[in-house]
């Protein structure tokens, strides 16, 4: 697998030289979207927090100028009458001295005591945000301009900071101020330095992406020519460690199926039978199936060996390998355990089928045949264990189906047996 993927790379480099103008101007395409998506950037989240600055610093001015009028131009009253001439001659001086576009002051129920427009003395503010936010002590700030207009519903051709700051006395909210600041001045100033940073900062993109465009291309370029100086040896590489990797894998398969199987009769061995076995076992538990185990044992084996030869053993022992492979399905698994010893796994076993499948395999270890050193019947003992009737783990229906076999072999060579209760007291007994 490994060999495979560094061959599919191989070959992908081999193709890329025909790719590379196109991922050029790919290249060249995801580079002017980035600088789009960061002028987007720019303009819908760093423009709009630097307006934020200038709105925070107007209000923080507007506190400061709260402060100062409050100390050295209004008496101590101001917030519940209307001040003297003298008073509001000082406040528009400090008015015009602070930069202060206008200015009004409001008593605890709302009513203006003081405006720089005249006109709106008496008025009472009913706004929410009045007896909502000002009245409880806090600040509040608001962007005016020639599409939103003041909290008091004034339209202004200039941009505006109105701020409110509360008058807090020991007896709670007094009064408060209203505060307009021009900011149309500044604002343009920072419209002015933001186009020149723009554009400089597009001239910096253009250069940069013109020398990423070169280095691109020149990159590609030079790739371009040794792939393809060297693409004969690479593909006779590829050819070589592919042929290298064929032969590991049909190495590799056949001691995986050495490790796994009898190598006389080619029945899956012991290791294999009993993986097999734990697995089904989960499947019969998990999906409430059956299973049955037919333990089978070889009648005179040994004497036929000795008398014959192991050539003739050999020979017994393939032929019974061929008897279980013609008769049990393919989802069955007959494996050989030990010297004449086999075990068929039957799953999703049915007591009635099983019964027919025992009958078959006796019969037909049961008929005689020639080997080569005469005619033999090879007869077989058969002892049959059920899942879960007779256990629900794997030694406890090995032990239980080699019970029965020994039943079997017992009572009439070449029968079968299944396991009954009484065969664990007949062995506890001997």
């Amino acid at each position: 697998m490994r060999t495979q993927r560094w061959s599919r790379r191989m070959r992908l480099r081999l193709r890329a030289g025909g790719r590379a103008v196109a991922e050029l101007r790919n290249v060249v395409l995801l580079a002017l979207t980035i600088i789009l998506a960061l002028g987007a950037h720019f303009y819908l989240y760093t423009y709009p927090s630097l307006v934020d600055v200038l709105i925070e610093e107007s209000e923080q001015d507007a506190i400061r100028a709260a402060r100062v009028l409050k100390m050295v131009a209004l008496e101590d009253d101001f917030a519940h009458v209307r001040p003297s001439k003298e008073t509001a001659i000082k406040v528009e001086a400090v008015r015009q001295a602070l930069g202060v576009l206008k200015i009004k002051t409001f008593d605890a129920g709302g009513q203006v005591t003081y405006s720089t427009d005249a006109q709106e003395l008496g008025q009472v503010n009913r706004a929410p945000h009045f007896r909502e936010i000002v009245a409880r002590g806090h600040t509040h700030k608001h962007l005016v301009g020639s599409e939103a207009p003041s909290l008091d519903g004034e339209r202004y051709d200039r941009h505006l900071v109105e701020v409110y700051v509360p008058i807090m006395g020991v007896r709670g909210f007094e009064g408060a101020f209203e505060i307009y600041y021009d900011i149309t001045d500044r604002r343009a100033d920072l419209d002015l330095r933001l186009r020149r940073m723009n554009l400089n900062l597009g001239l910096m993109l253009a250069v940069l992406l013109a020398i990423f465009a070169v280095s691109v291309a020149y990159s590609y370029t030079s790739a371009l020519r040794r792939e393809r100086a060297h693409s004969r040896r690479l593909y006779q590489e590829i050819e070589y460690r592919l042929g290298i990797e064929e032969e590991l894998r049909e190495s590799h398969g056949h001691f995986r199926h050495l490790a796994h199987h009898d190598p006389l009769t080619g029945l899956p061995n012991r290791t294999l039978f009993f993986d097999r076995f734990e697995h089904a076992l989960a499947n019969a538990a998990r999906y409430r199936t059956g299973l049955a185990l037919l333990f089978i044992d070889l009648d005179h084996f040994k004497p036929i060996n000795d008398t014959h030869g192991h050539e003739a053993g050999d020979r017994i022992l393939t032929t019974a390998a061929t008897i279980l492979q013609s008769i049990t399905r393919e989802s069955d698994t007959a494996a050989r355990i030990a010297g004449d010893e086999f075990a068929v796994l039957v799953e999703h076993a049915e007591e009635s089928a099983i019964a027919v499948l025992a009958n078959r395999l006796a019969e037909e270890f049961a008929a005689s045949r020639d080997l080569g050193f005469g005619e033999v019947s090879i007869s077989a003992s058969i002892g049959i264990s059920l899942y879960p009737r007779d256990g629900a783990d794997m030694a406890t229906l090995m032990h239980r189906a080699d019970l029965a076999m020994y039943r079997a072999k017992a009572s009439r060579r070449g029968s079968w047996q299944y396991y009954e209760d009484d065969l664990a007291g007949d062995a506890a007994a001997g």
